[in-house]
């Protein structure tokens, strides 16, 4: 870990707060980044779940104390999301997908896969987009992203439509991705960056789901059917029969 090195500052201390909750045991750095997104997207959806419908999920809950048993000093993980929290507000990018590819992780267990830089995900954003483009109140737009990875063209949609004026309630984001360490991955992106839409852990093409959340901005700005969305406010407090997760 000594000789490793890092493209920023910040990936170099997120690594190594990870490093701090297995103290003297061995884990590898696979098996501490997954645990460390699944911590992270239960902590952060539990809260959103209760505000919507009154409960927490209670398997989700001995999940989470079941993995904070392996390590003898959990709260480093604590200090690790607070280090994306802080990269992600100096710059909306794909910290963890960064963070992944630098540890060598997608080289390995993950089969190859590849997570598109930000410079190729700005430069898509702005060909399928006018550099005018402007919200519209009579109409929400809705972007889908149907193998998202960790979220980064989504986070790259996020800065362009932030900089042009876009509220969450004028846009909706529906982001999908087979791998479940990449709906953990995206749902806390996506979460403190702000974007309102739907995570979903399930296969695009074959429309099979295994496990979806909405956003914090999601619940708050809930997406509604077009005949529904005529002269009607967004709803702030969203009763509990519109926390509608299946694959329509």
């Amino acid at each position: 870990m000594s000789q490793q090195r890092y493209s920023r500052p910040a990936y170099k201390a997120f690594v190594e707060a990870l490093h701090k909750s297995i103290g003297t045991a061995h884990v590898s750095n696979w098996n501490l980044y997954s645990d460390f997104l699944e911590l992270s997207f239960i902590a952060m959806s539990q809260p959103v779940r209760k505000w919507l419908t009154g409960e927490i999920d209670a398997k989700r809950e001995v999940r989470y104390l079941e993995i904070v048993k392996r390590y003898p000093n959990p709260n480093a993980f604590a200090e690790a999301l607070g280090i994306v929290v802080l990269g992600l507000e100096e710059e909306t990018h794909d910290f963890l997908g960064n963070v992944a590819g630098e540890l060598g992780l997608l080289e390995g267990e993950w089969h190859g896969q590849f997570f598109t830089p930000k410079h190729v995900c700005d430069l898509m954003v702005q060909m399928n987009f006018d550099e005018d483009e402007k919200p519209d109140p009579e109409h929400r737009l809705r972007i889908c992203e149907p193998a998202c990875g960790a979220g980064a063209m989504a986070l790259s949609v996020a800065s362009f439509l932030k900089d042009r004026g876009f509220h969450p309630v004028n846009w909706w984001l529906e982001a999908i991705d087979k791998d479940s360490r990449m709906f953990h991955a995206a749902y806390i992106q996506l979460s403190l960056c702000g974007v309102p839409g739907i995570v979903r852990n399930a296969d695009a093409l074959s429309l099979e789901q295994w496990d979806a959340e909405l956003t914090l901005a999601g619940a708050m700005f809930p997406l509604r059917h077009e005949a529904e969305e005529e002269n009607k406010p967004a709803i702030i407090r969203p009763p509990a029969d519109q926390f509608q997760l299946e694959v329509a």
